[in-house]
């Protein structure tokens, strides 16, 4: 399969003390519990044409129309607070935290043969992934497009 650079806002969302709270709560009480989040997570994002391209355990990697970016930030920040709202009823030491970033992006369909997935990989990624731990975190790239 051949790849496209594509313009996106990349976002990864992740739930801060869930590891504390599997311990408290068992495995599988929480792994109950994620499905709803990703659909908490995948509504909010769709407001402003995002997508969820990936989910590994708690955390998800979403995508937006590289056209939408204040709009990306505002959907992420919306979907922030309803996640962090979801988390603290089943566990209040879990906390929503979010990295975003914007740039070029190569698309395609990745994985091994028969279990091959839409996916994405490049540098504006690897970016978002350095970016310093904080609550909601944005590169300047995004930023500056945001504005």
């Amino acid at each position: 399969m051949a790849f496209v650079t594509e313009q996106l806002v990349v976002a990864i969302v992740a739930v801060n003390g869930l590891s504390k709270a599997t311990t408290a709560h068992g495995d599988a009480a929480i792994a109950a519990r994620l499905n709803e989040y990703y659909e908490v997570i995948e509504r909010a994002c769709a407001k402003a044409g995002g997508r969820v391209i990936k989910v590994i355990g708690d955390g998800i990697i979403v995508a937006f129309p590289a056209e939408r970016c204040a709009a990306a930030v505002d959907a992420l920040r919306g979907a922030q607070r309803e996640a962090n709202m979801f988390w603290q009823a089943v566990d209040g030491t879990c906390r929503v935290v979010i990295k975003a970033g914007s740039g070029p992006i190569a698309a395609g369909t990745m994985g091994p043969p028969g279990n091959q997935r839409s996916d994405i990989y490049g540098a504006t990624l690897n970016e978002v992934f350095r970016l310093p731990p904080g609550e909601f975190a944005l590169t300047p790239a995004l930023t500056a497009a945001a504005g």
